[in-house]
């Protein structure tokens, strides 16, 4: 299961006032997957951080990052961020190694963002393992 948030902003005062509310056209939405044991790399949890958009936006970033459980609370491990301009995908990845038979619970949290001449917006989205993972080889 994916978490996802749809992008909400704002849009410049004069389109508000037209408009009567402020909506972005490109209707996107951010998800993050459940970080996971890589099914290509050996000794590798990853997560992923999509935006899919109903329309193509003229830009796109994706801010996000993978930690894990430790005794005194989450700890940081990858952090990834890509941006493309006129698109209507952007899936990006924070891949991290691990050591062999370690087991840790795993969050992967991101920041979306989408901006045009109509406004900008952003959300944030994180998902998270209940139960560990155990880093293995695939």
């Amino acid at each position: 299961m994916r978490h996802t948030a749809d992008l909400v902003g704002s849009v410049p005062q004069a389109a508000a006032t037209r408009t009567g509310a402020p909506k972005l056209p490109y209707l996107c939405a951010g998800s993050v997957d459940y970080p996971h044991a890589s099914r290509t790399a050996a000794y590798t949890i990853n997560v992923h951080f999509d935006t899919k958009c109903r329309m193509t936006a003229p830009n796109v970033s994706t801010e996000g990052s993978l930690s894990h459980s430790r005794w005194y609370g989450w700890e940081q491990l990858k952090t990834a961020k890509d941006s493309k301009a006129n698109t209507r995908a952007l899936r990006v990845a924070a891949p991290k190694s691990c050591e062999a038979g370690s087991k840790h619970r795993y969050k992967g949290q991101a920041r979306f963002y989408v901006s045009g001449p109509e406004g900008k917006g952003s959300a944030h989205v994180y998902n998270q393992n209940d139960s560990e993972i155990t880093c293995a080889k695939h």
